[in-house]
C-alpha cells in the first residue's frame, strides 16, 4: 500500500489522500518531534525534580520560561540551572552572569538563587542578581516583594526591602538603600538591559572593558587604562560598537580600532 492510501475495513473501494495533505500531515509530525526533541535538550525530571539549564553566549539577550511556568531574563554571558521540587513550591536556581527575575505568575514559589559570592531567599519578589566571574564584586538589587541575602564570605544575614541593592565584593558588602529608579519612565538602571539598554555609572575605562566585550561579544584590548582616570556614567540605547566608543571618546579621548571581533583602544 502506497504512503498516499488509507484502506477502509469492510469496504473494497480505496479512498486516495491528496498528496499535498499527506505531505502536511508528515510536516506537522516532524515539528512535533523536533519541538519535543528541543525542549527536552533542556529539561529533564530527575527524582520528580524538574532539572532545567540554559546557557546565554556574549553578545546575546535573551527570555526564557522556567518550569514552574515563571520568567526569567538572561544577560549576555549567562549559565543558569534550575531545579524545582515536583509541586513547584520552592526552586533552587544557580546564576552565573545576571539574571532578572520579573514579577512572577506563581509567587507563592521560594526562590533560593545561588552565585559564587552570595545567596539569596526570595520570596514575592523582582529582583536582579549580577554574578560575573572576575568582576570586582556582585550584586543583588530588589525591586518588589522580599528577600534575604548570604553573602558567602560572611556569617551574617542581610534582609532586603524594595528599593534595595546589594553590593557584594570580596569583603564586606554593604547596601545601598536606593536603585537607579527613573520616576519619567518607571525603570530602573539595574536592568535597562532588559530593554536592550546599556547602562553604567562611574565606570573608568578598565571598567568598561569585561561590560563592553559580553555586550557585544567582541575581545578588547585595552592599553594604558587608568582605574584612577576618568569616570563615565551613560545610559545608551540602540547603539553599535561604534557609536558607544564614539560617545566615551567624549568624555575621555583615545584611539581605538575594530577588526571584526577584536577592538584594539590606546591613549
Amino acid at each position: 500500500m502506497s504512503p498516499e492510501t488509507t484502506a477502509v475495513a469492510g469496504h473494497p473501494r480505496r479512498i486516495r489522500i491528496p498528496l499535498w495533505a499527506f505531505l502536511i500531515i508528515v510536516a506537522t509530525i516532524i515539528t512535533g518531534l523536533l519541538l519535543i526533541l528541543r525542549h527536552q535538550k533542556n529539561s529533564i525530571v530527575v527524582s520528580g525534580m524538574k532539572d532545567y539549564g540554559i546557557t546565554v553566549p556574549a553578545g546575546i539577550r535573551t527570555r526564557t520560561t522556567l518550569p514552574d511556568g515563571s520568567e526569567v531574563w538572561l544577560n549576555a554571558s549567562t549559565w543558569l540551572h534550575y531545579k524545582g521540587d515536583p509541586g513547584h513550591h520552592s526552586a533552587q536556581i544557580e546564576v552565573i552572569g545576571e539574571a532578572y527575575f520579573p514579577p512572577r505568575v506563581n509567587d507563592s514559589v521560594e526562590l533560593f538563587i545561588h552565585t559564587h559570592n552570595v545567596n539569596v531567599l526570595a520570596v514575592n519578589a523582582s529582583l536582579d542578581v549580577s554574578a560575573y566571574p572576575g568582576d570586582p564584586s556582585g550584586q543583588v538589587s530588589l525591586f518588589t516583594g522580599s528577600a534575604r541575602a548570604y553573602p558567602t564570605m560572611q556569617s551574617s544575614l542581610l534582609d532586603l526591602k524594595p528599593g534595595d541593592k546589594l553590593i557584594v565584593p570580596a569583603l564586606d558588602p554593604y547596601l545601598i538603600s536606593s536603585t537607579g529608579y527613573s520616576p519619567q519612565d518607571s525603570t530602573y538602571a539595574e536592568i535597562a538591559w532588559v530593554k536592550n539598554d546599556l547602562c553604567f555609572r562611574g565606570a573608568t575605562l578598565p571598567d568598561l572593558v569585561p561590560t563592553l566585550q559580553r555586550w557585544y561579544g567582541v575581545k578588547i584590548d585595552l592599553k594604558g587604562g587608568d582605574r584612577d582616570g576618568p569616570k563615565f556614567s551613560a545610559w545608551i540605547t540602540d547603539r553599535g560598537l561604534d557609536r558607544t566608543l564614539g560617545l566615551l571618546q567624549q568624555v575621555q579621548p583615545f584611539h581605538y580600532t575594530i577588526d571584526g571581533q577584536e577592538v584594539h583602544i590606546s591613549p
